[in-house]
């Protein structure tokens, strides 16, 4: 689509004035898909974004700028066109790479690639792949030439470029073994990089310390989501909400990759229905949570889609398009958590009546979020929180008192004074 690495880095001061502290990219190497996560060449940016060292401008100038970058490494599966796997494909059993990929029988190609039927039907290659995918082979990570030839490129990223960290794809089909030894090669490269992983439910597994620092933390997503759709009450978002605060450690909780939405969902303003107020609660929801709130890109401008490919349209860089008040907010809610350490603290206290109260505390300081997520006029029983407040939206101090009138979808966001 014509978007690039040296774009990237010219927009970088955007991120920063906005307030973000880091990247993460989706798959950045060589590929011939436009989504990337059937790599050809772990060692190579894909020629469509640039060249490595385009790519080491840019982190260079992300980290002038104190925004850290991470990568997304695809080690469940290569691509099919990897030359590993070709090596195969030409070879047969005769192949050093044989035991690289999980092959049923030879021969094992007896389709054609180019056949788009076969995406379309309940089509099984005679490999193991991801998703059923025959562009997808799975790795055997424990085969010695693949086990070198992962942890090679993960070192080769950070020593060679400086990344800061490490999304892994599916990592749930990574064996634990396998995870354990990219986490003892990232740590040997860099003590502090990030390794993060895509786990789609529960991850204590994957989090006790020898494997993934955190995951993406959809199941903090899901809670909301079924909460701002109205498919789950008040009641259950607060059990579900409770319960992954006690089953989470503190010091996992705050590295969680926390996200309303990424390149494999519908944006959270589609979910919404494109409702700004309904988006305001969410946001909040997201930067009021511990751990680390994730903005997918565009979010900021007022970008909408359904499910892919909708949700990864280009980037809106035309001012005259953007939503300058959607953008107003969210730098504003950046700008809040820097400023106020109860955003980020983990325990957060939750009261139900017409609508619902979520309060948060430290020694300093004391958060209330009150959310009316009804298309009614409600009135709010507060005498739980009467005192006097500063409403941080808007900046104007008042006292709470027994009630509060809440129009639909409205979002009051209170510091205590």
């Amino acid at each position: 689509y014509g978007g690039n690495l040296k774009g990237i880095t010219e927009k970088l001061d955007y991120l920063h004035n906005l307030g973000i502290t880091g990247i993460y990219f989706t798959p950045l190497f060589e590929s011939p898909s436009a989504h990337k996560y059937d790599t050809t060449d772990y060692f190579k940016i894909d020629p469509s974004f640039g060249t490595n060292e385009d790519f080491k401008v840019m982190v260079e100038k992300a980290h002038h700028l104190g925004i850290k970058v991470m990568l997304d490494g695809v080690f469940n599966h290569a691509g099919y066109d990897h030359p590993f796997f070709q090596d195969v494909i030409k070879n047969g059993k005769d192949s050093k790479y044989k035991n690289a990929f999980f092959i049923h029988e030879f021969p094992f190609i007896d389709f054609n690639i180019e056949d788009k039927s076969i995406y379309l039907s309940h089509f099984r290659p005679k490999f193991d792949t991801f998703a059923f995918t025959p562009r997808m082979p799975k790795w055997h990570t424990a085969d010695p030439l693949v086990s070198k030839h992962l942890l090679d490129c993960i070192a080769y990223w950070i020593e060679e470029f400086d990344i800061d960290g490490w999304r892994l794809d599916v990592s749930n089909e990574i064996s634990h073994q396998f995870l354990r030894k990219i986490r003892e090669t990232a740590r040997r490269s860099k003590q502090d990089v990030f390794l993060l992983g895509e786990n789609w439910d529960a991850s204590m597994p994957w989090l006790s310390g020898d494997q993934l620092d955190a995951v993406m933390n959809y199941e903090w997503s899901h809670a909301v989501w079924a909460f701002l759709e109205h498919r789950s009450s008040a009641s259950e978002f607060i059990e579900q909400m409770t319960l992954h605060l006690v089953t989470t450690p503190d010091h996992i909780i705050q590295n969680m990759f926390n996200c309303l939405d990424s390149h494999d969902t519908v944006r959270i303003r589609r979910r919404l229905q494109d409702d700004t107020n309904r988006f305001k609660i969410a946001m909040i929801l997201l930067f009021i949570s511990a751990g680390s709130p994730s903005v997918y890109y565009g979010n900021e401008v007022g970008m909408t889609g359904e499910n892919d490919p909708d949700n990864r349209r280009c980037m809106i860089w035309d001012t005259s398009k953007q939503d300058y008040k959607c953008y107003d907010f969210v730098h504003k809610l950046i700008m809040l958590r820097e400023k106020h350490t109860a955003f980020k603290q983990k325990d957060m206290y939750f009261i139900e009546n017409e609508g619902l109260i979520l309060s948060k505390s430290t020694d300093q300081e004391k958060i209330v979020y009150l959310i009316n997520n009804s298309s009614q006029v409600i009135t709010m029983s507060t005498h739980h929180i009467s005192g006097f407040y500063i409403n941080l939206l808007t900046n104007r101090s008042y006292e709470v008192t027994e009630q509060v009138k809440m129009a639909p979808y409205e979002s009051i966001l209170l510091k205590e004074i």
